[in-house]
């Protein structure tokens, strides 16, 4: 079973200027990788329960996509009595934890088919995760570049609607995540039935 972890955003400037709007999102992927052993795909799958990462409060995991989401560099620009927001920097952090099983070679033929169909989708599926949170990134800076507020208020209204804007997203954003996990988990799904392959292989 896999699972999401969220690390919330934060604003961290704005600066006054003038001229149009623009936006830089900018992604990074990495991976990272705990250990397994042993000569069976049971035995490993065993350990993957106990080895692997911890999100969120839940028990151990198979694999998981952590995301985190950094929002600075928002300038902003008046015209009239108004304020708006010119360009944005986000940058975007994106972890994948999968398992990795040290000695594959002396499972048998068997086994190792098995693991690199499973392992497969397992990739499949936090990738996905990692789409959803790449577009939440697309949609929070839309949000930013459309606030508007007015001068007279030293644009404090455009920072609050900011604020309550993307924290209904964030919202929509778990929603999303939780309910591809509920999808991607159900029984009869590619995912689990090659978990339980896996699991009970002998």
């Amino acid at each position: 079973m896999m699972r999401f972890a969220i690390y919330l955003f934060c604003i961290t400037s704005l600066i006054f200027v003038s001229d149009g709007a623009w936006a830089k999102v900018r992604i990074k992927e990495s991976n990272k990788y705990y250990s397994v052993r042993g000569k069976s795909a049971a035995t490993v799958y065993k350990q993957m329960a106990k080895r692997g990462p911890r999100i969120r409060g839940l028990k151990h995991v198979i694999a998981s996509t952590e995301f985190n989401m950094k929002i600075d560099r928002v300038k902003i620009k008046t015209r009239g009595k108004r304020c708006y927001v010119k360009s944005v920097r986000i940058a975007v952090k994106l972890k994948y934890t999968y398992p990795r099983w040290q000695n594959l070679k002396k499972a048998s033929k068997g086994d190792q088919r098995r693991w690199k169909a499973y392992i497969s989708e397992i990739v499949r599926h936090e990738k996905r995760h990692g789409a959803i949170a790449k577009k939440y990134a697309k949609d929070a800076e839309r949000i930013i570049l459309k606030a508007s507020g007015r001068t007279s208020r030293k644009c404090s209204g455009m920072v609050a609607r900011v604020k309550r804007d993307t924290n209904k997203l964030k919202r929509k954003y778990i929603r999303d995540q939780d309910a591809f996990d509920r999808r991607d988990h159900r029984r009869n799904s590619k995912v689990m039935k090659l978990a339980r392959r896996f699991a009970t292989s002998s």
